[in-house]
């Protein structure tokens, strides 16, 4: 045989168990799901930077193949040693396998890196789901005048998120707010009434941000020096403070 031939033979080979790789990355009918709650998911989160490990939980001491939805990550042999080394390798550098195999490691995290993920032993498979989030950024606190009348406004305080993340808002996943004084809640969301009973309270008022990864707090230094910046766009002159404990129509119903 030339060595057209074995060049050609080889690459063959490697097609094949490509395809066979590929099609061992799905779960079908046959697949059994091994049990992890009441969805058969491990659900994962990080942030980028940061590293995950997806932990299989068995004594089954079979080979592992490990998968990022439909795609070969590696397979690992009943001794712990990969066969092939990685399938593909861009996984290289960021994924590394332990105990035997039964554990999977990520890191550093990518915001690419979420998804699907599953290892499959002795035909049953382990489901993770990964979701990456990114850190909150410093917040941001201002006071602003809302419907406006006969020289009156209701004044609110409103945290906000400053810096990067608000052109990738969407990598933060559920953002909430809280308002507290000292350890009592006031509040919870982005806006907060100023009535009489804050501006007499002793205690620090704070806002607190927090999504699933990280949360970031602001403290209010000042709350009389804070709204006395405002001006309203007829007049230009400092609208009086509104005493009302309560929000307008349209702030409540959104």
């Amino acid at each position: 045989m030339d060595i057209f031939w074995i060049a050609r033979l080889t690459i063959l080979i490697l097609l094949h168990q490509t395809s066979l790789y590929e099609a061992s990355c799905v779960i079908d009918e046959t697949t059994k799901v091994a049990a992890a709650g009441a969805s058969n998911i491990t659900v994962v989160i990080g942030a980028p930077g940061e590293s995950v490990t997806f932990h299989v939980n068995t004594t089954d001491e079979n080979a592992v193949l490990w998968c990022f939805g439909d795609k070969v990550i590696v397979i690992v042999d009943s001794n712990g040693t990969s066969i092939d080394g990685f399938h593909d390798n861009k996984y290289k550098p960021h994924c590394y396998v332990s105990e035997k195999g039964h554990a999977l490691t990520v890191a550093p995290l990518r915001m690419e890196d979420a998804g699907k993920y599953f290892a499959k032993i002795n035909g049953k498979a382990y489901i993770f789901t990964l979701h990456v989030f990114s850190k909150l950024a410093e917040l941001t606190l201002t006071c602003e005048a809302h419907n406006c009348s006969h020289g009156s406004c209701h004044h609110y305080l409103q945290c906000s998120l400053s810096g990067t993340n608000l052109v990738n808002s969407t990598d933060l996943g559920n953002v909430s707010y809280s308002w507290r004084a000292g350890d009592q809640l006031l509040a919870e969301g982005p806006m907060l009434l100023v009535n009489k009973s804050l501006l007499d309270m002793r205690q620090p008022l704070t806002c607190t941000a927090r999504n699933a990864v990280s949360s970031r707090s602001v403290p209010v230094a000042n709350l009389v020096m804070l709204c006395a910046a405002i001006t309203t766009p007829s007049t230009g002159k400092l609208p009086p403070l509104s005493m009302s404990s309560r929000a307008p129509e349209y702030l409540i119903h959104g």
